[in-house]
């Protein structure tokens, strides 16, 4: 019985960390010879996040995110690509890898 409340402990203490991103975090993505800015609204509702991504492209939402710990992945649709994110989150930053299509952007979100 011992055994299984601490495993039980574990596994609920292990579901209830996940990285705070709730709010706004901003990065400059380099696209060829432009710098793109992106701005960042993060929701987050137990292990599923949501909210927008915003540049001079316009505004789109932020769908099939996940928080695991300090791991974030999304996927932001737009009418010309879909940009799948992984991120990892430390403090006030978000290391993240963007892939769209056959390119990979790495990029560092601050949270603003």
């Amino acid at each position: 019985m011992r055994l299984y409340s601490i495993i039980l402990f574990l596994i609920a203490s292990s579901m209830a960390f996940c990285a705070d991103v709730t709010g706004t975090w901003k990065a400059q993505i380099q696209v060829e010879n432009n710098t793109m800015n992106v701005t960042f609204n993060f929701k987050v509702d137990g292990s599923q996040l949501t909210g927008t991504a915003r540049s001079d492209r316009g505004e789109q939402k932020i769908t099939d995110g996940k928080v695991e710990g300090n791991e974030i992945s999304f996927v932001v649709l737009t009418d010309a690509y879909r940009a799948v994110t992984k991120g990892t989150v430390s403090g006030d930053e978000i290391q993240m890898k963007i892939s769209v299509e056959d390119r990979v952007f790495e990029v560092t979100a601050k949270r603003s």
